[in-house]
């Protein structure tokens, strides 16, 4: 591995009215990453906050177009401050 960083993101999505469950998806990705020359990040602080923000924001397209497709609509993810997690 080395250099590489692995980092795993799973997005659980359910569109719920009045309790009944209309559409749902289950989202994983996973991103390797490699750190080139000298970093002021450790490799896992890369992966939980750059790593993470990186994979969330093609997951969100994903949902995004799944759900256009599919003829429910566009789904849009509100965004998520990874460096407070």
């Amino acid at each position: 591995m080395g250099n590489q960083i692995l980092v795993t993101e799973t997005l659980d999505y359910k569109r719920t009215q009045k309790d009944i469950i209309g559409a749902s998806a289950k989202i994983e990705m996973l991103g390797i990453f490699e750190q080139v020359g000298e970093s002021i990040l450790t490799p896992e602080q890369f992966g939980k906050v750059n790593g993470a923000a990186i994979i969330f924001s093609f997951i969100s397209e994903h949902l995004a177009g799944l759900c256009n497709k599919s003829g429910i609509g566009f789904v849009l993810l509100s965004p998520i401050n990874f460096t407070n997690n």
